[in-house]
């Protein structure tokens, strides 16, 4: 957390999973993550978002949606529950 004065940090602060922001990392160790982002659009309306993804060998990633349409300058998305992003591990045979 950025204060600008001297500040503790809790024993038991949240995971690296609840960060939300545009890059996402997953802790060494997880074979299975699902996370969820919220957004808010801060361009034109009807702006339109896709997601685009380059996993690394050994990795699957999807997407829901795969695709997000605004209608408002500055509305906010997030449905966690129903939409998120789901990582898993691959089995190399």
């Amino acid at each position: 957390m950025v204060t600008g004065r001297p500040t503790s940090c809790p024993s038991n602060g949240p995971s690296i999973l609840d960060v939300n922001l545009p890059s996402i990392t997953i802790p060494n160790g997880q074979y299975s993550v699902s996370l969820t982002r919220s957004v808010t659009n801060v361009g034109a309306v009807d702006s339109e978002y896709k997601a685009v993804i380059d996993p690394p060998p050994g990795v699957a990633i999807k997407v829901e949606p795969d695709r997000l349409v605004f209608f408002q300058s500055r509305s906010f998305l997030s449905s966690p529950g129903e939409h998120g992003i789901l990582f898993r591990k691959l089995d190399l045979v």
